[in-house]
């Protein structure tokens, strides 16, 4: 059997019911997965190790940030063992193979129609700065909001996978697709690592902006790396993780951040490994 050219697996992704892609940020990792060989739908997450620890293959899928309950039911904890799975980087197949489609209809490129952003933006930061100056415990917040955009057509999969592999390139990605529901993400965190017993996180928190050439790119760099506020920032993230992680593995932390560079911005990075108990 000869192993499909990644072009294949995009336009296969375009068309499956039930799809992943995942790639990890040094792409030493990179797989394809299709259709369903087992399936969870669950936020227990005592639930979802028993689940995966019989599996004899990798499995994906997330958890929900909060016990907020979303209409799509793939946001509320989903993880997916997929039917046939394509290790790029080793070139191996678990599962059952089917045929891959290589023709598909061309699609339009889609236009945004409408957009929709949260009206209480600006209350709610004032009440998280409240919040934070009565209750000394809060250090360190991250602010977020939704934007609801309506497009005038589908996504078109094979040109999104594309697009993160030459856009993104040094982050991790994830696109998990059921149906009419799609999770993407572009990210350079990693949350953990377990190898042989051999941990590996990192903190990464403090962000500038690109320069629009090498010297202004190494002048924020620098900048970054002597700011008090953001140098702050990071070590409330760093330190952290070490006392949640102190208990359970024998750690090694550099003294100090270095700069983990994006195509669009550059962070404060700290590497964080260690031997669990």
């Amino acid at each position: 059997m000869s192993f499909p050219s990644e072009k294949e697996l995009w336009q296969r992704f375009e068309l499956a019911e039930v799809a992943v892609y995942f790639a990890t940020a040094d792409k030493k990792s990179r797989y394809y997965g299709f259709g369903v060989a087992d399936e969870i739908f669950s936020r227990d997450i005592h639930e979802i190790a028993t689940w995966a620890a019989g599996k004899n293959y990798p499995v994906f899928g997330g958890m929900p940030f909060d016990d907020q309950l979303h209409a799509t039911t793939m946001m509320n904890g989903y993880f997916l063992q997929p039917k046939v799975l394509y290790d790029i980087a080793e070139q191996h197949l678990w599962g059952y193979e089917t045929n891959v489609v290589t023709n598909r209809s061309k699609r339009r490129r889609p236009e945004i129609e409408r957009v929709v952003d949260e009206t209480n933006w600006v209350q709610r930061v004032q009440h998280t700065i409240d919040a934070m100056q009565s209750d000394g415990t809060k250090q360190k917040v991250v602010l977020g909001r939704q934007r609801q955009v309506t497009l005038s057509e589908p996504l078109d999969m094979a040109k999104l996978i594309a697009d993160l592999q030459m856009t993104q390139p040094h982050n991790y990605h994830f696109v998990l697709k059921r149906g009419n529901d799609i999770f993407i993400s572009a990210t350079p965190e990693r949350l953990v690592k377990i190898n042989d017993g051999h941990l590996a996180t990192a903190g990464v928190a403090g962000t500038a902006r690109r320069g629009q050439d090498e010297i202004e790119d190494l002048q924020l760099a620098a900048t970054l790396l002597n700011d008090p506020k953001n140098l702050q920032e990071h070590a409330i993230v760093v330190n952290r993780i070490v006392e949640r992680l102190a208990g359970m593995a024998a750690l090694t932390v550099p003294k100090g951040p270095t700069i983990m560079k994006n195509p669009q911005v550059q962070h404060l990075y700290t590497p964080i490994t260690g031997q669990v108990n």
